[in-house]
């Protein structure tokens, strides 16, 4: 955590010297020379360590010198962060000796770079590139038994074995484990892929020759340039494989061919109890019938990874065969078997060791989350773009920057994709169990975060040092020992509570005075706590609201449960950073509140139903001074379902949100007329109408109406007719219909859209189901494709052209 642990002094620095320039920080003249002269070493040790990576240097040497370059920079960085939140201090001699003890460091530290090489065998030849991962060994890969791979199996091989005289490449690719070079084994074997030529393929014959070659494990694109160059295309009907943990390099070994990448799939929970029933019992033989139930939730627990599976069916080979052994296996041993396995933990650890400088932290940091959880993405976005280790680009958002390392940890196959947002971004994201794993012990190591989900993990030396604590049970503030060894770790930057609500209120340690980010949604409150106020280093919370909120201007994500924002005191009071703004009561949205956060991105407004409604909802006029709004959600909560509609202003009735990208309504009861407004937000991707947000029987959509939607959903609407035209909805890939039981059909106009990819009905009525399926059926016709999903309480069926 070195590359991490660097950026963020950087960012500290940064800060520091502009609050100096702008006399926020009493900085004596000598001490901004020193300051500016540790910032210069930050860079340098940042590019050399980028240039080790980039060389492959990861031997035991090189990771104690990290461990000594994050030492040293954490302390450097707590001596700054502590001496400039003391306001009436200069910052002079503390600061002076602790930055001539970082420069000494550092030298000494160059010093071992300089002498820290490669080991022979991790020199990066074309030989040895191939096999980084120290996978399994070729004998035992080949005996284990294909389970879930006819279909993928499939795939690969209806290219190569087209008949065609031009160079064929199929790429496979997926995590750690999944069984890459199982299926490119189970190819390579296929009898009609070989014949007497294809077993003749060594080097010096390739030229004007037939030949199918196979390549495991290809970790990067320069690696495929220098085998490339080898493989002849003579058209004589060659075939090459492909296996990777990377997408791009799969997609950039494909590209100059017509074959898409072949995913690798998990194995559903039948498959992995076949796998695993096979490795403990061997082919034929069957499973005692007390044991089949514990077997089955140990198969469920390796979540479809091949590897796993085998790794726990060798323990349980081994292992008594009485049910309370398998029990213990399931639900207590499970953790113990991965970490013990050195061949599954070689083949891990590879991913993670492999990755950039720049991801590392952000892959650990998925720890904090317990395993269980899907992880939203918009909330770990956050999280990071306030953590301090993103490297700031000069064209993006910080925020922008965070999604695209999300990304990139998707694109290695070690961060998993749980559900896609309506314009295909990610929404919800995991890890698998395995390298949830592998992320406490690295974690842990690095004194990158340490969490407390046990009485042991609170109380013992595992606390001390660490910049980050994950509190999985609120339960556990409540423990006078465990409260009283967070309390002693000074240094903590990060605490987030991130495990399920707590009903009754708990005495919270919040006493870390360079705390960053406070995440406490699941910890009641009954007053505010006072010591978040003192906290001046805080940019991102989640608690309720008192005056002083006005002062926390590095705060950038706030999230409450209906509370009112306090009016702001003074002309200063301004929150310029503040980025997002949820769960907040309609009654804040005043022009004096909202003009005061000049940046606010995405705001979520809840509220009760108040006798003067219209008085309630007139608020959302002042939207108009958020200029860079792309996200509005506005909830009332518990609804009337009157056929009385509300006659108030649409939100977009006197105002013009040129950046709005994303609305969601719910139980404001507006009538459909006020939609035109609606449909002339000229960037509006995704609308979402849920609970009676509109009212009434008939829904006109004309000409023009809502040229950039991309997905649109109708949720417990009372709509009965819905009327569209050609010419609107232009864009259109998605719409969802859930619980209008009212409604009888869909325009037919939608089904003539070339961008719609889908429509899904959830409970709704027959006349509507019957009016989706004669759309497919139409438009089938017409050689246009698209997918109907119906589903009910019933049954859960699909369409598909």
């Amino acid at each position: 955590m070195a590359y991490a642990a660097l950026i963020s002094l950087k960012l500290t620095i940064e800060c520091l010297l502009n609050s100096s320039s702008s006399d926020d920080i009493n900085v004596a003249p000598e001490t901004t020379i020193n300051i500016t002269s540790a910032y210069e070493v930050v860079k340098f040790l940042q590019q050399q360590l980028l240039i080790s990576w980039e060389d492959g240097n990861n031997n035991e040497s090189m990771k104690a010198v990290e461990g000594e370059i994050r030492e040293a920079t954490c302390r450097l960085e707590d001596v700054l962060e502590s001496s400039s939140a003391q306001p009436d201090e200069t910052l002079g001699e503390v600061v002076k000796q602790e930055i001539n003890l970082f420069c000494e460091t550092v030298k000494k530290i160059n010093e071992q770079l300089s002498n820290t090489s490669l080991p022979e065998e991790q020199e990066d030849d074309d030989a040895t590139a191939l096999s980084r991962t120290n996978r399994v060994s070729h004998e035992k890969k080949c005996d284990n038994k294909m389970v879930g791979l006819d279909d993928d199996k499939r795939q690969v091989t209806t290219p190569l074995t087209r008949h065609s005289k031009q160079l064929e490449l199929v790429s496979i690719i997926g995590m750690a484990g999944i069984g890459k070079t199982a299926l490119a084994q189970a190819v390579y074997a296929d009898p009609k892929l070989n014949d007497e030529d294809l077993f003749q393929f060594l080097y010096r014959f390739l030229k004007g020759r037939r030949y199918l070659i196979v390549l495991d494990d290809i970790w990067s694109m320069r690696v495929w340039d220098d085998l490339r160059m080898y493989l002849p295309d003579d058209r004589c009907g060659s075939r090459i494989v492909l296996t990777t943990r990377l997408e791009k390099v799969s997609h950039y070994a494909s590209r100059n061919t017509r074959n898409f990448p072949v995913q690798k799939r998990f194995l559903n929970e039948e498959e992995s109890w076949y796998l695993l029933h096979e490795k403990v019992f061997g082919e034929g033989h069957s499973c005692p019938p007390e044991l089949e139930k514990p077997g089955k939730e140990i198969a469920r627990k390796c979540e479809g990874l091949p590897l796993v599976i085998i790794a726990v069916g060798k323990h349980l080979y081994k292992a008594e065969m009485t049910v309370e052994c398998w029990n213990k296996v399931a639900h207590k041993e499970y953790s113990l078997i991965i970490d013990a396995d050195e061949d599954l933990s070689k083949v891990l650890y590879s991913s993670y060791e492999y990755l950039p400088q720049n991801l590392k932290a952000y892959f650990l940091y998925t720890r904090a989350f317990p395993h269980d959880n899907e992880i939203p993405a918009s909330k770990l976005i956050h999280l990071w773009s306030v953590e301090q280790f993103l490297e700031p680009h000069p064209s993006k958002t910080i925020e922008n920057v965070a999604l695209h390392c999300l990304e990139e940890l998707v694109s290695n196959n070690i961060v998993l994709v749980h559900e896609r947002s309506p314009t295909g971004g990610i929404k919800t994201c995991s890890v698998h169990s395995v390298f949830w794993h592998l992320c406490i012990r690295e974690a842990k190591k690095n004194k990158f975060f340490h969490v407390i989900n046990s009485y042991a993990n609170g109380v013992n030396g595992g606390v001390k040092g660490q910049r980050r604590l994950c509190i999985h049970n609120n339960v556990f503030f409540g423990i006078k020992n465990v409260y009283e060894s967070m309390e002693s770790t000074s240094n903590i930057r990060s605490l987030l509570c991130t495990g399920p609500h707590h009903q009754y209120p708990v005495p919270t340690c919040l006493s870390f005075s360079l705390l960053r980010i406070l995440e406490a949604l699941t910890i009641r409150f009954y007053k505010f706590p006072n010591e978040v106020l003192k906290l001046v280093k805080l940019k991102a919370r989640r608690p309720y609201l008192p005056m002083e909120l006005w002062d926390m201007q590095e705060l950038r994500h706030l999230e409450v449960m209906g509370s009112d924002l306090p009016d702001p005191n003074s002309e200063g009071a301004l929150l310029p950073n503040l980025l997002t703004l949820s769960g907040i009561s309609a009654h804040s949205c005043t022009k004096e509140v909202l003009g005061r956060i000049p940046d606010l991105k995405k705001l979520g407004i809840q509220t009760e139903l108040a006798l003067d409604v219209a008085e309630t909802l007139c608020c959302l006029d002042h939207l108009s001074h958020l200029h860079r709004l792309e996200s509005l959600k506005c909830v009332i909560v518990n609804p009337t379902t009157s056929s009385q509609v509300v006659p108030v202003a649409t939100p977009a009735r006197s105002v013009s949100w040129p950046s709005l990208k994303k609305l969601t309504l719910s139980g404001l009861g507006f009538p459909w007329e006020y939609m035109s407004d609606i449909a002339q937000l000229r960037n509006l991707e995704v609308l979402k109408l849920h609970c009676y947000a509109f009212q009434g029987p008939e829904w006109v959509t004309s000409v023009g109406d809502f040229s950039r939607l991309k997905y649109l959903l109708l949720e417990d609407i009372d709509l009965e007719s819905w009327d569209s035209s050609y010419d609107c909805f232009l864009l259109l890939q998605r719409l969802t219909i859930q619980h209008c039981y009212k409604l009888k059909e869909i325009p037919f106009e939608i089904g003539e859209i070339p961008t719609l990819q889908m429509i899904e009905l959830v409970d709704c009525n027959d006349s509507l189901v019957a009016s989706a399926r004669q759309l497919l059926s139409e438009q089938e016709e017409h050689g246009n494709v698209f997918q109907v999903y119906i589903k009910s309480s019933q049954d859960d069926r699909k369409l598909k052209s």
